[in-house]
């Protein structure tokens, strides 16, 4: 049975008595969305939670605290940064590649997030056999970045150290200052990678502006597609969620290919992937 809460986000489960096996031990469970992690450690240290998914680098919050004990847990998730390819100047994709040359993910691995996660390359898991072993990796690069972006005419044309585009159509273009307006979590992992990254965006001539919420891929602007650029991360297993994600059919507003990714060949073998075999 399940019932819902005007007070409360979440699922209430009851112990069903009518069931023909063995009753499970637990009369209910309650499940609940709570996004804020700070939040989430007032509630497990206060005894009202009884399981909850922190960072590693939040664990340390919960030491020594009376009935609380924590391990490591290894997740199938993959967290990325994401460029709206409908928007202007993100359709050109020398622009989205030197943003992802300005991303330091070594230093952000082990400063932001304590080195625990592994770096990859695409969304399948580091030990997936589909993995392309000649992959191609995109390293931090600030040079490499800079003459691309050179390459795709943003440039600082009035020396003020921002670089700025154009946008618009025929005789109503205009040019704006290159601000990237981010969507990210409320994480202090999260900060702390955005405060490096904004650094090294200034280095380049690339200004940022960042919104933070519990879950960036659930927002307002995400699902009108109101935005430049955001964090989002995906559950994933061997068996991976590659079509309904990253085909073009799914970048309606009601899909989940939030950055309307479009490209023939990759919908071609995203295609072969739902072909069901005897």
């Amino acid at each position: 049975k399940v019932r819902t809460s005007q007070a409360a986000v979440g699922i209430w489960l009851d112990r069903n008595p009518d069931y023909f096996g063995p009753p499970p031990l637990l009369d209910s469970i309650e499940l609940r969305d709570i996004d804020d992690e700070q939040q989430r450690i007032d509630l497990i240290t206060a005894g009202d939670l009884d399981l909850t998914i922190l960072p590693p680098t939040q664990t340390s919050k919960v030491d020594g605290v009376p009935r609380v004990a924590h391990e490591k847990l290894g997740l199938f998730t993959y967290y990325f940064i994401g460029y709206n390819n409908q928007r202007e100047p993100y359709n050109d994709a020398r622009v989205r590649r030197a943003l992802s040359h300005s991303v330091d993910r070594e230093r952000i691995l082990k400063e932001a997030f304590d080195g625990a996660a592994t770096l990859v390359d695409g969304p399948l898991l580091p030990d997936h056999p589909a993995l392309a072993k000649d992959g191609k990796t995109i390293v931090f690069d600030l040079d490499r970045a800079k003459a691309l972006l050179d390459e795709a005419g943003i440039k600082d044309s009035d020396g003020d150290g921002v670089r700025d585009f154009e946008v618009g159509e025929g005789d109503k273009r205009e040019r704006r200052p290159f601000t990237l307006s981010l969507l990210s979590y409320n994480r202090t992992d999260w900060s702390k990678a955005i405060t490096i990254w904004r650094k090294d965006l200034a280095k380049i001539g690339v200004g940022i502006e960042v919104k933070e919420s519990g879950s960036p891929t659930r927002s307002r602007e995400v699902f009108q597609r109101e935005f430049d650029a955001l964090v989002g991360g995906w559950g994933n297993g061997y068996s991976n969620r590659l079509h309904e994600v990253w085909h073009s059919s799914k970048d309606d507003p009601r899909e989940l290919n939030y950055v309307q990714f479009r490209n023939e060949r990759a919908d071609e073998l995203l295609q072969i992937l739902q072909t069901s075999h005897d």
